[in-house]
C-alpha cells in the first residue's frame, strides 16, 4: 500500500478506519471529535481515492461500515 500524506481532518479520519479495520460512522465521530458532516465529507473523498469502501450491513440495510481497502 502506497503511503499517502494527508492533513486535517482527512488524515485523522484515514487513521482510524486503517487502525480498526472496519467501523462505524458513530465509532470514527466518537474517537476523532469530529462532527458528522466533516467526516462523511472525508469518507467521500477517501471512497473517491479508493482507500475506503463503504459495506452494507445484511442484517440492517441502514447501517454501514467503514472499511479499509487492501486492494
Amino acid at each position: 500500500m502506497e503511503e499517502y500524506t494527508y492533513k486535517g481532518s482527512l488524515k485523522k479520519v484515514f487513521d482510524f478506519i486503517r487502525e480498526r479495520k472496519v467501523t462505524t460512522l458513530c465509532e470514527i465521530i466518537e474517537n476523532t471529535n469530529l462532527s458528522k458532516r466533516t467526516v462523511l465529507y472525508a469518507i467521500k473523498k477517501l471512497e473517491a481515492m479508493d482507500l475506503v469502501y463503504i459495506s452494507i450491513c445484511l442484517n440492517d440495510a441502514r447501517r454501514r461500515y467503514y472499511c479499509i481497502n487492501i486492494a
